[in-house]
C-alpha cells in the first residue's frame, strides 16, 4: 500500500527517539534530506524525536565526538556510517556507565573507510579531512579497541581488510557490529508504516512482521563472520537475533516500534544491544 499523501494516526504508539553521534558538519539534529514520508519532527506524521546531543561542528575534523575523560586517549574508537550513527547511543550508554573513554567517527552517507567520494551534502574537501582526522587519532591514540557499525556488504572486504590490518598496526582489537535484518516497510517511516497496516501495539506483546531472512553466512552477516574468522584481532557482536524469529522481523516491543525506517533502529531497538556490547568488551578489554 502507497502511503501516498495520507498520514496516518500514531499515538497508539509510545514516543520514537533516534540518538545519533553524526559527525556531519552541515546538520545538528535531524540528518535526513525533506523527503516525501520522513519529515520526522512533524507531529502529526509520526511521534518520532530526533536528537545529535553532543553534536560539534568541528567533530569531522578534530578528535571526533568524545565521551568520557577527554584528557586522556580514547581507550575506544567508534567509526561507522548511518549504521554506526544508530549503534552510537548504545555504544555510548556502556562507555558512560563503565568509565570508558571513546571517541565516536561516524558519518550518516559516509562509507567508514576511506572512500572520498563527495556525498549529497558533504563536499570531497570534508571526507577528505574526516577521514584524515579518524585515521591519524587512530594513529596517536592507538585505542585498545576499534568499534565499527556500518551497512556490510561483501564489496566491503577488500577496505574492511585494509583497515583491520592497518587497526593491527596500532596494537588495535576491532569489534564489527552485525546489521539488523532489514524492516520491510522500504524507505519510508516504520511507524506509519505500521499503522497504514493496521498493525497496533498490544500491551506487554512482541509483534513480528513476516519478511525473508538472511541465513548466517549471507550477505552482510556473512561479511563480518569472515572477518572475524580471519584475524586474531578481529571480533563481531551477533545482533540479527535480537531483531527475528522465526515469525520474521521484530516491529513492536509492547508500544515501542524498533525502526525508524527499513534498516535503522530507534534508540529503543539499538539499546537492546547493550548487555551483549557490554559483555563483548569486557571480554576483549579485560579489567573493563
Amino acid at each position: 500500500m502507497a502511503l501516498g499523501q495520507r498520514y496516518y494516526d500514531t499515538t497508539a504508539y509510545s514516543e520514537a527517539r533516534y540518538i545519533t553521534f553524526d559527525c556531519s558538519p552541515n546538520q545538528k539534529g535531524l540528518d535526513f534530506p525533506p523527503r516525501p514520508y520522513q519529515l520526522l519532527n512533524v507531529p502529526r506524521f509520526a511521534t518520532t524525536v530526533i536528537e545529535n546531543p553532543y553534536y560539534q561542528p568541528d567533530a569531522f575534523f578534530g578528535e571526533g565526538i568524545r565521551i568520557g575523560n577527554r584528557s586522556i586517549a580514547p581507550e575506544i574508537v567508534v567509526i561507522g556510517d548511518s549504521h554506526g550513527c544508530m549503534w552510537s547511543d548504545a555504544i555510548a550508554t556502556v562507555a558512560r556507565e563503565d568509565g570508558i573513554s571513546a571517541a565516536f567517527y561516524c558519518m550518516r552517507g559516509v562509507h567508514p573507510f576511506v572512500d572520498i567520494s563527495p556525498s549529497s551534502n558533504k563536499d570531497k574537501q570534508e571526507i577528505t579531512r574526516f577521514h584524515h582526522a579518524k585515521l591519524s587519532h587512530i594513529e596517536t591514540w592507538k585505542p585498545r579497541l576499534v568499534v565499527v557499525g556500518m551497512v556490510w556488504l561483501k564489496s566491503d572486504i577488500p577496505a574492511a581488510r585494509a583497515f583491520v590490518d592497518f587497526a593491527k598496526q596500532q596494537g588495535s582489537q576491532v569489534l564489527l557490529i552485525e546489521d539488523p535484518p532489514r524492516f520491510p516497510c522500504g524507505n519510508v517511516n516504520a511507524m506509519q508504516w505500521l499503522a497504514s497496516k493496521h498493525i497496533k501495539p498490544i500491551a506487554g506483546e512482541r509483534q513480528f512482521v513476516t519478511t525473508k531472512l538472511d541465513a548466517p553466512t549471507e550477505k552482510g552477516r556473512g561479511v563480518v563472520r569472515l572477518l572475524a574468522e580471519s584475524y586474531d584481532h578481529v571480533h563481531f557482536l551477533p545482533t540479527y537475533d535480537l531483531y527475528s524469529s522465526d515469525s520474521g522481523v521484530l516491529a513492536l516491543d509492547g508500544r515501542d516500534v524498533m525502526y525508524l525506517d527499513d534498516d535503522h533502529l530507534l534508540q529503543v531497538g539499538a539499546r537492546k544491544i547493550i548487555p551483549r556490547l557490554r559483555a563483548e568488551i569486557s571480554k576483549i578489554l579485560p579489567g573493563q
